[in-house]
């Protein structure tokens, strides 16, 4: 088996987001660019040169959609949706992973034994309280959920250093025998807890980046296109309202010791 080379990881990655993209354009499905990769599309035109991923929010309403339309087939026949939903995940939200038809393809992560092949990830918007500080009670109730479903992924045996990983053993396994689905079905109960059709404010609650994802629905639904490694894929109205509320000065570049990545190896074979 061969390692893929950051340029080669981006690129599969790249063309998971392109099909992905194309078909919620022909299946009339609304998608944003989101998080990290909102920002690399404004500041860099395409991947922040340290990240390896792809982030995306979908409302509610066309993240369930999207789940009716892929029971009934896929996207392409390498591809595949896993999520709580389909039944084949624990995570309250979705991934598309591609699975190589003509070679192997394998991701190997050294802190976590979740993901096995690239992926794009797909998270839900829904429904927040108008009221600011209930909305924030919300969001701060699914933070412990988030951390245990994480833990609950961890490679026993595996940490930043010696005494760490020999500690987090005996929580891992606890937190095994509860079960990572039940987090997940908490989470996703907490995410349904207001309708995204009948509230003004939305962001992300089962997987979000805090209280300041939240947003405006008539603000952040229209959208802009941005150009994300020469191509053009949709972002929130409010991209500009939204970074800054999540990064501050987003066009800043952050301190070499918080420039990180989700430390995998991808591999293929050949």
């Amino acid at each position: 088996m061969r390692k893929l080379d950051n340029t080669e990881v981006k690129k599969y990655i790249l063309n998971i987001l392109c099909e992905f993209a194309a078909f919620c354009d022909q299946n009339g499905l609304r998608y944003y660019l989101s998080g990290g990769t909102l920002l690399g599309a404004v500041r860099h035109k395409g991947f922040i040169p340290w990240d390896d991923d792809v982030d995306l929010l979908m409302p509610r309403p066309d993240f369930d959609k999207l789940h009716d339309l892929l029971r009934k087939g896929n996207i392409r026949p390498y591809y595949k949706l896993i999520s709580l939903q389909m039944g084949n995940s624990f995570w309250p939200f979705a991934k598309i992973i591609v699975k190589m038809v003509a070679h192997f393809d394998t991701v190997k992560n050294e802190y976590s034994n979740v993901d096995q092949h690239l992926w794009i990830d797909i998270f839900p918007m829904d429904g927040l309280p108008d009221d600011k500080e209930e909305s924030d009670i919300l969001l701060s109730k699914a933070e412990p959920l988030k951390k245990w479903i994480n833990r609950c992924s961890a490679t026993i045996g595996k940490g930043k250093g010696f005494v760490r990983s020999i500690v987090k053993i005996p929580m891992i396994l606890f937190l095994r025998m509860y079960t990572p689905e039940r987090f997940g079905r908490k989470l996703d109960k907490l995410a349904h807890q207001y309708d995204f059709d009948k509230q003004e404010y939305i962001g992300g609650v089962a997987w979000s980046l805090g209280p300041n994802e939240r947003m405006k629905k008539k603000e952040y639904l229209p959208y802009n296109d941005v150009e994300f490694c020469g191509k053009k894929f949709h972002a929130p109205a409010c991209w500009k309202f939204y970074l800054t509320q999540i990064y501050g000065d987003y066009m800043q570049l952050p301190p070499e010791s918080k420039r990180i990545n989700h430390e995998f190896d991808a591999y293929i074979e050949g």
